[in-house]
């Protein structure tokens, strides 16, 4: 009898204690979400010096609303001439609103921290670079997509400006009826047009030309988006001439470093929770969770409740990762994979959509870690994971491009700090992945050469910005891409033309390497003449169509007699190595181009060019992009010019008029424009 009351007693102890931890696990797992609801609900409030109020209209009356109250839909924000007014958002979004401008809240829905800001008229500073918040910033015929960057836009009438300060974003064009009370995408109905946005480049949209010309718009290719929407490199002096913006980018570290501190604190003050998988709690806290689960009912309960406690190894990775304790860090992360993907196979795929978008905000947490930190190392295992966890979905292929983008964006980060030795790296790296996603995903990128055009733009943008990337082994790299881009290009009317604006482009990297070598900038002389050669000869390589349209005949003809000039002095040791020509090397130029008097030949020096050009440029299959079909003459888009001139010299308009300085001819025939043999 006492051991049956004994029993008894102690079931109903055991009872009791299950029936305590389910309670618990059930308001703790209830207040868990709500505390991830609670972060990642995040209303947009206004911030701004205590002692001032801002203007509102809510629903057309005039409201003054001070520091910290909430903003609601529809709610336009006017600065008038109030000083630092800010809307926060999503935790470590912010967009400051210069002085006279308005901007409307069209939409916000704080669960899924998606959000749209119209710009009516004035100056704006988006950083979103810390909040993985999903942004629309909406112009006059124009939509931002600026995912994590930091951006500036101007709203005057009828005319929008976009500079991209830090990361990348996509500018889209839309109708001028267009609605933004919502929350789009780049792959919209509704989107005219896209042009991307590189870190340091800018943009300007008028409308009037936008409403008049959407078909024309819609089918316009990247060469004629830049012309026709000004798209440039940003004039970094801006920043320090115009104090609003310099005060911006201080702001801006302020909250780098802000953000940086909460973010690192927080890793390092919850330490770990298991000192490793063997730990005596880590056992522990699994039998606690085994028991609770035995007694509950829904199968999606318990896998939910298996998975968030996953995520506590995750936690201790980064701690081990900020630590240097890679190894131990690693060791976890594999027992966390290995494991969530035991639980799908389980519990099925509606499970892992949570695990994928968890991961992917794991990631974008970590916006704050640059090439150099210790935490950078867990982006890089984070991405994996998450590329892993979408393999054989749609987003698959696009999301690897993203990836590829921000290897870019790391390549400027040691480039602009001209920190060669990681930079090989990581450019052999961006290569090896390039590589590979044209050779496994050939269809599909030949149905969507954006994604290839991309990456030959942000190249394009880097080594028209940093020195450190003149070597000629990065050149031999990016003309890899940029030939791989050329020859996706569809057959047809624009494709010769999209073909010259890359070569305009080579011409400016001419002119680009002259001046960086000049400055002193480029210090092996070998690099500066390999790449000369390496570009001069591509340049020749590529054949149009004989009678095509194409810009300024000056564009082939003085620019490269220019570089010629150029060349031969590269490659005379008596001046370009001697102090007694001059005591820098643009001073020993200058000399130079005084005492040269030989005609220069560029036929002549394009076959010199091409038998430099060996071994390294084989590598990378440079080679002819040559377009066969017979040329079609196009309609003049929107403001262009129609005086069009051929790389080869050929010189038509669409009228088949002939312009040749002050003199017009008409004619059937493409004429010739000969390359001039002058003295320097």
């Amino acid at each position: 009898m006492k051991k049956l009351l004994s029993k008894l007693v102690h079931l109903l102890v055991l009872m009791g204690l299950a029936l305590m931890l389910f309670v618990w696990s059930f308001f703790y797992e209830g207040g868990l979400t709500m505390v991830v609801s609670s972060e990642r609900g995040s209303q947009v409030v206004i911030s701004m010096d205590d002692k001032e109020r801002v203007s509102v209209n809510r629903a057309g009356e005039e409201k003054l609303l001070s520091d910290g109250k909430p903003l609601e839909t529809g709610d336009i924000v006017d600065s008038k001439t109030a000083d630092n007014v800010v809307l926060k958002f999503a935790r470590g979004g912010e967009l400051r609103l210069d002085r006279q401008t308005k901007v409307l809240l069209s939409f916000q829905d704080n669960e899924t921290m998606k959000y749209t800001f119209q710009v009516r008229q004035g100056r704006i500073w988006l950083n979103n670079l810390y909040s993985n918040a999903d942004v629309n910033l909406s112009l006059e015929a124009a939509v931002v997509f600026p995912g994590q960057s930091i951006v500036f836009a101007e709203q005057k009438e009828g005319v929008a400006s976009v500079y991209i300060n830090k990361n990348d974003a996509v500018l889209a064009l839309v109708a001028t009826d267009y609605e933004s009370n919502k929350v789009i995408d780049e792959n919209n109905a509704e989107i005219l047009n896209k042009l991307y946005l590189p870190q340091g480049t800018t943009s300007t949209v008028y409308a009037d030309k936008v409403k008049e010309n959407m078909t024309t718009i819609s089918k316009l290719l990247f060469s004629k988006m830049v012309k026709e929407f000004n798209y440039s490199l940003f004039d970094v002096k801006t920043l320090i001439s115009d104090q609003w913006l310099s005060l911006n980018v201080e702001k801006d570290m302020t909250l780098t470093t802000k953000i940086r501190n909460e973010r690192l604190e927080k890793i390092r003050t919850r330490g770990l929770k298991y000192s490793s998988l063997d730990a005596s709690n880590y056992k522990l806290d699994q039998s606690i969770r085994d028991f609770s689960n035995t007694l509950t009912f829904s199968d999606e309960r318990v896998g939910k409740r298996n998975l968030d406690a996953l995520y506590d190894l995750l936690y201790d990775a980064q701690y081990l990762f900020d630590n240097g304790r890679k190894e131990e860090a690693q060791v976890r992360l594999e027992s966390f994979t290995t494991m969530a993907n035991e639980l799908f196979m389980v519990y099925g795929e509606d499970l892992k959509q949570g695990y994928i978008d968890r991961v992917k905000a794991e990631y974008e947490y970590l916006s704050f870690a640059n090439p150099v930190d210790s935490l950078f190392s867990l982006k890089q295992v984070l991405e994996k994971i998450y590329l892993d966890s979408i393999k054989g979905r749609p987003e698959e292929l696009s999301m690897k491009f993203v990836f590829l983008t921000e290897t870019l964006s790391t390549i400027g980060y040691y480039a602009e700090s001209t920190e060669t030795k990681n930079m090989d790296q990581v450019f052999e790296s961006y290569m090896t992945s390039f590589k590979d996603l044209i050779n496994k995903y050939p269809q599909e990128i030949s149905e969507n050469i954006t994604y290839v055009q991309r990456q030959n733009q942000g190249l394009d943008n880097l080594f028209t910005q940093y020195f450190a990337l003149y070597r000629e082994k990065y050149f031999t790299k990016k003309l890899f891409v940029e030939n791989k881009y050329l020859t996706l290009l569809p057959k047809g009317k624009d494709r010769a033309e999209e073909i010259q604006n890359v070569i305009a482009q080579r011409i400016d990297f001419l002119k680009k390497l002259e001046n960086f070598y000049l400055d002193g900038k480029i210090p092996l002389l070998a690099d500066a003449q390999n790449i000369l050669a390496l570009l001069f000869s591509e340049i020749s390589k590529i054949e149009l169509p004989a009678d095509y349209q194409v810009a300024v005949k000056a564009l082939f003809t003085d620019r490269l007699e220019d570089f010629a000039l150029f060349s031969k002095f590269l490659n005379s040791p008596e001046y370009v190595s001697s102090s007694q020509k001059g005591a820098t090397p643009r001073q020993r130029y200058e000399q130079f181009k005084k005492d040269y008097q030989q005609e220069i030949s560029i036929e002549q020096l394009a076959e010199e060019m091409a038998k430099k050009v060996t071994g390294a440029s084989n590598q990378f299959e440079l080679g002819t992009i040559i377009s066969a079909e017979p040329a079609v003459v196009t309609e003049p888009l929107i403001n262009e010019e129609v005086v069009m001139t051929n790389i080869d010299g050929t010189v038509t308009t669409t009228q088949n008029q002939i312009t040749t300085g002050t003199t017009t001819t008409t004619t059937t025939e493409p004429v010739k424009v000969p390359r001039v043999k002058r003295p320097t």
